[in-house]
Formats: C-alpha cells, sequence, structure tokens
C-alpha cells in the first residue's frame, strides 16, 4: 500500500508543485530485514473458475483441466470452491448456480436486470463470512450495488439464498462503474471495494465477524469515468497494497490501506490504448493489461509507462491470475469454433523473459465455450479472497516513493500517512513529516493497529524538461537525456533510442526521456506527411497558445472550430474548455498541465505542456 501525500518545489519563494512523483512498489529496499507481507490473497481458494458459456477450469492438479456447468454470460462472473478444492456455487449477478448446475431456489432472479448482469465486467462478488465456513457473502453490480447471504445448509446441503437476511434486495449504492473487487484486510475483515461511474469516488464496504457495514469508507482518489462507457476491470495486488483500473481512456494505479480502507495516491500511469483486462504478477512488481494486445508495466520504475512492453496479441478480455502462479487470458481467436487460453507462464519476469504464450491448448489447456457456437464471453470470474488473522508485521513496506526533479536549495518535505504512532526517521526525527535539504534514500518506521510499517521516499537526481520539435524531416528531442523511447499513436517505435527520429507516416509521435537516476520527462506532437515533404500541421488549421507560463489564464488563437481540454500531468481532466478561446487556471496549483486540442470529430491534434505559475 501507498499512502498519498503532497510535494512540493521551491525556487526562492515560488512553489511549483511537483510532477514528477512516481509510486512503485518493492518487497526489499535499503539495508531493511526481509519484509513480512501480512495479508495475501490465498490462490488456493480460486481453484475453480466458472465463466463463459456452460465452461470452465479447475486448478486441482498439475494441470488445469476442464469444467461443464450451467452458466451464461457476456462478461464477468464468480465461483467458489471449498478448502479441499470442491465447487461450492457460481453466479452470473442475475442468477446463482449450485455445484452441480441446478439454479438455486431463491437465486432464479437477483435485482441486477438480466441485461445488466451479461454486460457488466464484474458483476458479482463471493466472500466468505469472517464468522462463519458455510455462509458467503454474494454481492452483485450492476449500476446498483446489492448484497445477499448464501448459507450453504440450505436447500438439502447445496445452498441457498437465504431471504431472512436483513440486506437482501436492499440496495448499498447507485451510480456504479463495472468494478467490483474483495481485499483482504488485516483483522480478520474483507474490503469491498466499489468505484462511482462520474467521479473519483471510491466506496469500501467493510465486512466482519459482525456481518457487512453498509456505511462504506469513502475516499476521493481516482479519476472520473467518462459519463457514458465505463467499462474495464479493478483488480488488487495480491498483498493487497495497490489496485489498477481501466478504462476505455487510460490506466490508472492506486494505493489501498488495508487498515482503513482508503484509497489514495492515484494517478493514470497510462493513456496510450483502451486497457479492458488487469492483473498484477504475484509479487506486486509487474503490472499486465490487456488491449487486444498483452502490455507488461514495471512498477518499480519511477515511470512505469516508459517501461510498457507489448509481449503479443490476445481477444480483448479478462486477464486473471491462477493458483499456479501464472497469468490467463483468452488469446486470439483461432475461428469461430476454437477458442483458447494464452497465458502468462513466468510473470514476475519483466519483458519477454515472462514467456507469453498465446494459446496453451498443445499443453492441455481446455477448449473455451464447447457449447456457446462461437459466441465467447470476456470474463474469467471474479478473484475470492477469505479472511484471515495475518501475523502483525514488524517491519512491512507501505510506502516506497521515487521523487525527481528536486531543486535542494530550501529545502523539501516528505509527508508520511499521517495519524498513527511512534514515527521515528532513519535520520533520527520523529513526526509524520521529514524536511530535508539533499537528495538520497529516507525512511521512517511507525506503528499501526497492523503492525510496524515502513515509509520509503528516493529523492533523485533533477531531470532537465523535454521538448520535441520538428524541423522537415526529423523530430528532435531536448533535454540531454541518457535514453530515449518514441512512440507513434501510442505504440512503441522498437529500436529508435536517440534524441532524433524521422518520421514516414502522420501520426501523434511522443517521446520519452530518462535520465542516468531513472527521472523521465515527455513530449507530444502531431505530424502530417504532406505530398511536398514531412510539415508539422495541424488536421484543421494552426492554434497558437499564449502567455506560457501563465499564471491567471492561457488563451488560444486559431481560425477553426475545436475542442479543448486541460489535464494535469498523470492525465486526469482538470478543466474541459470547449471551443472558448480563454481558459481560467488562476485557481488552479502552480506546476505542469497539458492543454490538449481535439478537432470536431474528437480526434486529438494537438498537446501543449502549460506551466501555471504564481500570480505576482
Amino acid at each position: 500500500m501507498f499512502c498519498c501525500f503532497s510535494v512540493f518545489l521551491n525556487f526562492g519563494n515560488i512553489q511549483i508543485l511537483s510532477i514528477m512523483i512516481r509510486s512503485l512498489f518493492s518487497l526489499a529496499i535499503l539495508c531493511l530485514v526481509a519484509t513480512t507481507i501480512y495479508a495475501q490473497y490465498d490462490l488456493n481458494a480460486n481453484r475453480v473458475w466458472v465463466f463463459g458459456n456452460k465452461s470452465g477450469m479447475q486448478f486441482n492438479g498439475p494441470s488445469p483441466t476442464p469444467l461443464s456447468s450451467q452458466i451464461t454470460t457476456g462478461e464477468g462472473c464468480a465461483s467458489v470452491c471449498d478448502d479441499n478444492g470442491t465447487l461450492r456455487f457460481y453466479t452470473n449477478g442475475n442468477k446463482v448456480w449450485t455445484a452441480s448446475g441446478a439454479l438455486m431456489p431463491h437465486g432464479q432472479s437477483l435485482d441486477i436486470p438480466t441485461s445488466q448482469a451479461l454486460t457488466t465486467t464484474q458483476p458479482a462478488l463471493i466472500v466468505q463470512s469472517p464468522a462463519a465456513a458455510n455462509i458467503y457473502y454474494l454481492f452483485t453490480l450492476g449500476i446498483r450495488l446489492f448484497c445477499y447471504r448464501v448459507d450453504m445448509s440450505m436447500n438439502g446441503g447445496a445452498g441457498d439464498i437465504d431471504t431472512a437476511f436483513a440486506l437482501t434486495h436492499l440496495q448499498l449504492r447507485d451510480s456504479l462503474a463495472e468494478k467490483l473487487i474483495a481485499i483482504p484486510g488485516c483483522d480478520h475483515n474483507i474490503w469491498v471495494l466499489v468505484k462511482s461511474t462520474h467521479s473519483g469516488q471510491f466506496f469500501a464496504y467493510n465486512v466482519t465477524a459482525q456481518g457487512v457495514s453498509t456505511v462504506p469508507v469513502v475516499s476521493e482518489a481516482g479519476y472520473s469515468e467518462p459519463p457514458t462507457y465505463y467499462q474495464g476491470y479493478m483488480c488488487a495486488s495480491p498483498d493487497g497494497h495497490k489496485i489498477a483500473v481501466t478504462s476505455t481512456s487510460h490506466l490508472e494505479l492506486l494505493n489501498f490501506d488495508i487498515t482503513t480502507g482508503k484509497v489514495s495516491n492515484g494517478r493514470v500511469i497510462d493513456s496510450q490504448a483502451f486497457y479492458y483486462g488487469v492483473c498484477f504478477s504475484p509479487s506486486g512488481r509487474y503490472l499486465y493489461c490487456n488491449a487486444h494486445t498483452i502490455y507488461q508495466f514495471d512498477l518499480q520504475s519511477c515511470d512505469p509507462a516508459a517501461s510498457r512492453t507489448g509481449l503479443g496479441p490476445s481477444f480483448l478480455s479478462d486477464i486473471r491470475l491462477a493458483p499456479n502462479g501464472k497469468i490467463y487470458f483468452r488469446a486470439s481467436p483461432i475461428s469461430l469454433t476454437h477458442n483458447f487460453l494464452g497465458s502468462i507462464e513466468l510473470p514476475d519476469l519483466g519483458g519477454t523473459a515472462c514467456h507469453y504464450r498465446d494459446s496453451v491448448s498443445g499443453t492441455g489447456m481446455p477448449v473455451l465455450d464447447p457449447n456457446s457456437s462461437g459466441t465467447y464471453s470476456l470474463g474469467l470470474g471474479n478473484t475470492v479472497v477469505y479472511p484471515g488473522s495475518p501475523e502483525k508485521s514488524i517491519n512491512r513496506l507501505y510506502l516506497d516513493t521515487c521523487i525527481c526533479r528536486f531543486p535542494f536549495s530550501t529545502g523539501f518535505a516528505l509527508q508520511s500517512e499521517a495519524g498513527f504512532q511512534n514515527y521515528q526517521w532513519n535520520t533520527g526525527a520523529t513526526g509524520a513529516v521529514l524536511n530535508v535539504q539533499e537528495p538520497g534514500t529516507y525512511y521512517v518506521r511507525y506503528q499501526t493497529v497492523c503492525g510496524m510499517r515502513n515509509d520509503t521516499f528516493r529523492i533523485r537526481s533533477l531531470a532537465n524538461a523535454i521538448s520535441l520539435t520538428f524541423n522537415d524531416p526529423v523530430l528532435t528531442a531536448s533535454g540531454g537525456f541518457q535514453s530515449y523511447k518514441w512512440y507513434k499513436d501510442g505504440a512503441l517505435i522498437a529500436g529508435v533510442t536517440g534524441a532524433t527520429y524521422t518520421p514516414l507516416v502522420s501520426g501523434m509521435y511522443s517521446v520519452t526521456g530518462a535520465n542516468a537516476q531513472g527521472c523521465t520527462d515527455s513530449a507530444f506532437l502531431q505530424v502530417t506527411i504532406a505530398s511536398t515533404g514531412i510539415q508539422e500541421l495541424l488536421q484543421n488549421g494552426r492554434f497558437r497558445v499564449y502567455p506560457n507560463p501563465a499564471s491567471d489564464a492561457v488563451f488560444i488563437e486559431g481560425d477553426h472550430s475545436r475542442d479543448a481540454v486541460l489535464t494535469d500531468i498523470s492525465g486526469r481532466r482538470i478543466l474541459h474548455a470547449g471551443n472558448a478561446d480563454k481558459i481560467d487556471i488562476h485557481a488552479l496549483q502552480p506546476g505542469f498541465y497539458y492543454l490538449k486540442i481535439y478537432d470536431p470529430s474528437g480526434a486529438l491534434i494537438r498537446t501543449v505542456k502549460i506551466v501555471k505559475v504564481p500570480a505576482r
């Protein structure tokens, strides 16, 4: 887990909000003793997957084996097994089936309509009661969230919905995105997490031995989902410290505090593709995402977006960590009658060493949806977590933060997670905040109800700002970085690592530069290839943005209609200016922002980095 904190850079009397904070996860850092991970998913709880249309898999042997079921779903679903790996029941969010494939007597039509259940990425979640092994809470999600209780002693031992449960048919929350996950807590409890559709709010419901709390922990930390399209998955790292969220426009990484249920420090780590499925590696170091291509991100990098590695094609679908430590996804369809799972065989290794496989049909992986007549679902099922009472950690890493762009002349405030006890920094200082004067590695230990935690801050050297210019026919990146990565329309241009590139076709080109300390910056430019040569043209005319830097307002000068959006450095939308000629920025914090200009069709035609400075 990570904490949310504010960092400021100081130039004399001018404070500029730091834009180069990169949060990452590491299991070994400094000279700390071995970290104890104290709340992990029990992957053995996920040894039975029921998904798709009358299909599934079970992981009770060295290789997964086929499983026949009665489920029908277009996207998400959920299933659960007992400690021996025997299936107990499964659901698509609208109906609940027993292990034998019969509908539960009171599970034939739940509150989420069939149309919503079949088209929601994560419509169902099963959580075992912390008080009784034979009781499960079933959460269902469309746009609304509901909770039921399944008693396995009912229906002759096959299980049924307990209609006497107080929350049955009671709506817990409305206006939610299609994201529903469980995260183990630290005190024999489980957090059930959902996200708002139209804002950055998250809602964490606490499941304890006393039942389900109907008053959630509310966090304002995330990216606002597009109001008309909010598909995509949410996933937690195996230790519960981080969550990843996908949508049509971005990939977001956030911190989750299993002590409090709070979500914090949301940041968009990539916005170059429509990411759908998302999954962490077993250690939490690597993040895998499905966007018709399987991508890997290294979360130990100061700039995870710069580490993005395309591994190979896939069917746009869920991607999920299995009990055998491998990650599975739907492979690219071979034909309408043959559809298989692809896999990441060694997901804790970087790049191609992770061993991406497009299809594992040759090693016993079953054909999916054998009775579906070519209609395949996108989901592989929601992850099941069990409550636990993990050992109190004596040295658990909570926050590992890389900070770049740091001038040291006037000091710098490092903010740890506040509200706990006995803060002790490696410098000898106490308290949640430490003021430092020079680069280096700083860490603080403090006491929580779940044991000792550590926050680590790695302060790196100042990175230059990068700029991208086009002098027909060459694109040139400034900044004097050690290495560069070039992209066209979001796709990495393989083998190009220098400061210049000659484009051959029109498109949106971007470059990311990294210095020796891992600090990065990026820039974007639209290039159109004309018959007379390569020219820097905007698709619907030229625009001039001024002044820049600015303190109160930015003006856009041009002779064509447009749609302008101002975002922060992470990609989060700040202002929607539309076709206005003036953008009022006086209320914004000093720092860097991006002004994105779109043509009337919605195509991005220019991105301008805006510097907001304090008014004099």
